[in-house]
């Protein structure tokens, strides 16, 4: 038979090859279009390799390869395209192989994309460049309603819901059953963390990149509605977009009046004021009735939460918990805060209150505890402090400012001491908030150690000193030292150049002329961090007052390591200098602090009255709580009757979320009060990516999880069902009978593998796993996990002992499982309707014990399952009538969708398994092995049309039967040569 001869030509880049000859090409190409020994589908397609001559336009085209210093060639790839008579049958990349004998030796490979890893390097999930508009609820329940085909918000348990105890006390909390959903469940936006599809997933990466993404997955009716599980690295905290003001911003607004017949919370102060420092008694001997001999007449506070009386909000914010009575930081960063204050002293007249007191006015040698009677003021006897502090744990502590004042016997009635001496001494120092150099302690040391290793001064006192008494009217004036000399040289030290305890090697020098560092004027003072970490921003009216903001940097003390990050406007310190008998305060750039564009800080306060204004950006932490608290004095009576004062404060405070960058940046930017958000506006996507896994291996694992095949030509990548030619019937058949004789043809086993089997990579610890043992009893028995469902079947194959082989495919997803939860309904003051019982199958993610009922829930709650296998599950339902209301600010609805591992269209349903007893994912794959068949081997002469009809499925009619094709050998697209074609029966 005279089979005709095809005319052959080579496109490479676009541009035509010049062939030495159509006979002398000896282009060659194999193809393999089904393997029934593995259950994946591989459809590779490529040439033996052959010869193109050098000439000038070949060279050219090879970008002059035939250079033997050319760098590169043979690492290159070239789009091909070969045409039999004017048909594609070739469409791929060309590769050169070498250069010889003013020859190019080349193949071509019908595979035309980069490798993954080529094409996203070491990119994360992460990284992926994806945004929606988000604005809280109201966008979680449109996405749901309106089937948004690139996410949605299923409710799903990722561990143990939050919840409130139902009851408390002192020996444990009590809570609701975890498999309970009622009035005790505490829900917010973040109880929703989106489901990101996962096709469109593929599609943005690719787009990323600058690729155009198509291909039949993409109108695959089940393949599209399949839906992830949200999956975090361990560390990783999905930030949301708090560029929009309802989700990073909130402006509050309070008055609250303080009550005189009230019972406050009462806090001891870690550094109390107005020391009482007996030196006789320590010195002099008595100690009767065994007195200390050191007391402070400022060691206790009153403490009234301001959010908790009654704030109200401008606008609508997730930042503030109206239940809670505070603002919650949503993620790690600088937040800009406007703070602005009125408050006004109610009490007149005066106060007869409990002091410490040295005996004998001043003489003796014990201290008591004695009524004095003073008038009101908030400068000294009756001050108010207001701060916003972060996590509170009993560790308010003063801001107090640089003005300080003690008494020499304790009496602040009395201006004199017993021997006719002043007994008020002041002096100026920001201690505990900055080193004091030579300045006398104002409070205890406690656990603060100096920058240079060294101790303190004793209690001496210079009564009367202006050295001790260092202000801005430079006054002068004599005065001895209590208990000590000025040399330094023994007891408490004065003037010393150095500090007592601290060695000449490890200290640091400095003269005696120096007292440390003050702010100037009403300025603002840096809160130092040492004192406490709690401290956020906040105003005192002790001692005329001043406005305060956490202390940007270290600490000025070793005891503490912590690092802030704040802005405000501070031009530098005053420091401090002692020069005959008087102090001289010199402008300094010490602590200088800028906050751009920021408004002035206003401060002002009389003795009855005080008003002030700060703006700042400071850096906190993901679930930072913030509250508003007002900080009166703890006074009592001698005999320990609590003595209250009231005032009138109203706040405006407002909290804005600024920007996730670091201190330097923002520095280096001049970003400001008035510069934009650099949160995100509309909520990106791909924070709910896992920010170690990379793009590569994601798509390689959907790649395998649904046996598909991606191709790339040039910027375009195809996506597509691989052929599950095995499932496929009715093809168009070409016919063989006319060309080959059945004796001719070769009759070959097939060598199946032990089994085939998709499986699921599955964790035995988890709760869905353990639950699906059956029976339960089984969980006892040594091999109690192949009771377990585990989402899949091991298909066998070949019961030979001697075959040990197996074709197994193993995805980086897990199966999914689900539980049962009762949803009860509560309303929006709280209420719940137990008539409105109805059972919710959720998935649920989480290791095994958390969620066990008779577990401790506080510590359930503080585990999640995010950072578990990912999951896979097709797009969630609405439950009809079933929502939840947020604890957060607004009170707002999100009706409740749930996902399924099932979907069904037209009366076919597909389910998320590999299982081979319901129609599962294995409907993509060769699983349905031909065992009874075998292989036929026949050589034919084969055109072109019928080359591109076998790849794309057509079968074979041979010898009065139906064949599958499953592999194609050499080739010939001239058609001077036979092709060797392996296919098997056909079994119906």
């Amino acid at each position: 038979m005279i089979y005709k001869q095809h005319y052959i030509e080579l496109f490479v880049n676009g541009e035509r090859l010049e062939l030495e000859s159509q006979k002398s090409l000896n282009m060659r190409f194999n193809r393999t279009i089904y393997d029934p020994t593995r259950i994946s589908s591989t459809q590779a397609e490529y040439s033996f390799s052959f010869d193109i001559p050098s000439t000038p336009n070949n060279d050219r085209i090879f970008d002059y390869a035939n250079n033997l210093s050319k760098v590169n060639k043979f690492n290159k790839r070239w789009n091909a395209e070969v045409y039999a008579d004017g048909k594609l049958i070739f469409n791929g990349t060309l590769t050169l192989n070498s250069y010889k004998d003013k020859h190019y030796n080349v193949n071509l490979v019908s595979v035309k994309i980069f490798s993954l890893d080529e094409i996203f390097g070491d990119a994360v999930l992460a990284d992926i460049p994806w945004y929606k508009p988000f604005d809280g609820a109201s966008s979680i329940n449109y996405y749901n309603e309106f089937n948004d085909k690139e996410v949605c918000f299923p409710l799903v348990s990722y561990g143990a819901f939050q919840k409130d105890p139902k009851t408390r006390d002192e020996v444990r909390n009590e809570y609701t059953s975890k498999f309970v959903l009622d009035k005790y469940n505490k829900w917010w936006i973040e109880s929703f963390y989106p489901s990101l599809n996962m096709l469109q997933t593929i599609k943005k990466a690719f787009e990323w990149k600058g690729y155009n993404v198509g291909g039949n997955v993409f109108s695959d009716p089940y393949l599209k509605e399949v839906f992830m599980s949200t999956n975090l690295s361990s560390e990783q905290q999905p930030v949301y977009n708090l560029g929009n003001p309802r989700l990073g911003s909130i402006e509050l607004t309070t008055t609250y009046t303080t009550p005189e017949n009230r019972t406050p919370y009462e806090q001891e102060l870690k550094f109390p004021y107005f020391e009482v420092w007996n030196g006789r008694g320590q010195f002099g001997g008595g100690l009767a009735n065994d007195k200390t001999v050191q007391a402070w007449n400022y060691q206790n506070v009153y403490i009234s939460d301001l959010l908790a009386s009654g704030a109200t909000s401008t606008s609508d914010s997730y930042l503030y918990d109206p239940n809670e009575k505070c603002i919650v930081i949503p993620a790690d960063g600088f937040y800009k805060i406007d703070m602005t204050i009125s408050t006004q002293l109610n009490t007149t007249g005066n106060l007869t209150f409990g002091q410490n007191v040295i005996t004998n006015n001043g003489s003796g040698n014990d201290i008591e505890v004695k009524d004095v009677t003073m008038a009101v003021g908030l400068n000294e006897v009756t001050p108010v402090e207001i701060q916003l502090v972060r996590n509170y744990e009993d560790n308010i502590e003063l801001i107090k400012g640089k003005n300080n004042k003690k008494y020499v016997n304790g009496n602040p009635s009395q201006s004199t001491n017993y021997n006719g001496t002043s007994n008020v001494v002041e002096w100026l120092t920001c201690f505990p908030h900055q080193d004091p150099y030579n300045s006398q302690l104002p409070t205890k040391k406690n656990d603060l150690t100096v920058s240079n290793s060294g101790q303190y001064r004793g209690h001496g006192n210079f009564a009367g000193s202006s050295v001790d008494n260092p202000n801005t009217d430079n006054q002068s004036g004599g005065g001895s030292t209590e208990g000590g000399s000025r040399s330094g040289s023994g007891g408490n030290t004065g003037l010393g150049g150095r500090r007592r305890g601290a060695s000449s090697t490890s200290s640091r020098n400095y003269t005696s002329n120096d007292y440390g560092y003050v702010y100037n004027g009403n300025d603002l003072m840096a809160y130092d961090q040492a004192v406490s970490p709690a401290f956020i921003c906040g105003f005192s009216s002790m001692g005329g007052g001043c406005p305060a903001v956490m202390k940007n940097g270290y600490s000025w003390s070793k005891s503490v390591a912590d690092k802030n990050g704040s802005f405000y406007n501070q031009s530098g310190y005053n420091k401090l200098i002692g020069s005959n008998g008087t102090i001289v305060q010199s402008a300094t750039t010490f602590n200088a602090n800028e906050y751009n564009e920021a408004p002035a800080t206003s401060f002002s306060c009389s003795n009855n009255r005080m008003t002030g204004s700060l703006s700042c950006m400071v850096y906190l932490y993901k679930n930072d709580i913030l509250e508003l608290f007002e900080v009166h004095r703890g006074l009592n009576t001698a005999l320990g009757t609590p003595v209250h004062y009231s005032t009138t404060t109203s706040v405006n405070l407002k909290v804005t979320a600024a920007s996730p960058k670091s201190y330097d940046y923002l520095k280096s930017q001049d970003y400001g009060y008035n510069s934009p958000s650099q949160f995100d506006v509309d909520l990106r996507l791909s924070n709910f990516l896992n920010d170690e896994t990379t793009i590569s291996s994601f798509i390689d694992g959907v790649q395998k999880a649904f046996n598909l095949s991606i191709i790339q030509d040039g910027k375009n990548v195809w996506i597509d069902k691989a052929m599950n030619i095995a499932a496929q019937k009715g093809n168009y058949a070409i016919e063989f009978d006319n060309r080959v004789n059945s004796d001719e043809a070769e009759a070959l086993a097939i060598d199946y593998p032990k089994s085939m089997s998709v499986q699921y990579k599955i964790n035995t610890d988890e709760w869905g796993f353990e639950k699906s043992v059956q029976p339960p009893s089984m969980m006892n028995e040594p091999d109690w996990e192949k009771y377990g469902d585990s989402g899949y079947t091991v298909i066998v194959l070949n019961d030979d002992t001697y075959v040990t082989a197996t074709s197994d495919v193993s995805i980086p997803f897990s199966y999914t499982w689900y539980d049962n939860f009762t949803w009860y309904e509560v309303d929006s003051a709280g209420t719940q309707d137990d008539a409105t019982e109805e059972t919710l199958r959720i998935p649920v993610i989480s290791n095994y014990s958390y969620m066990i009922d008779g577990y401790d829930y506080e510590e359930s709650m503080k585990h999640d399952g995010y950072s578990l296998t990912q999951r896979l599950w097709f797009r969630p339902k609405k439950v009809n009538f079933v929502y939840v209301m947020l604890a957060s600010m607004p009170k707002e609805s999100i009706q409740i969708y749930i996902p399924s591992n099932s979907l069904e269209i037209g009366g076919n349903k597909l389910n998320l398994s590999y299982k081979t007893n319901e129609n599962s994912l294995l409907s993509y794959f060769n699983f349905i092995p031909y065992i009874s068949s075998n292989y036929v081997k026949v050589n034919a002469h084969i055109t072109p049309d019928e080359w591109n009809m076998l790849k794309n499925g057509a079968l074979i009619h041979f010898d009065s039967s139906l064949y599958i094709p499953s592999e194609i050998n050499g080739y010939d697209p001239t058609n001077s040569n036979e092709t060797e074609i392996t296919m098997l029966a056909k079994v119906n």
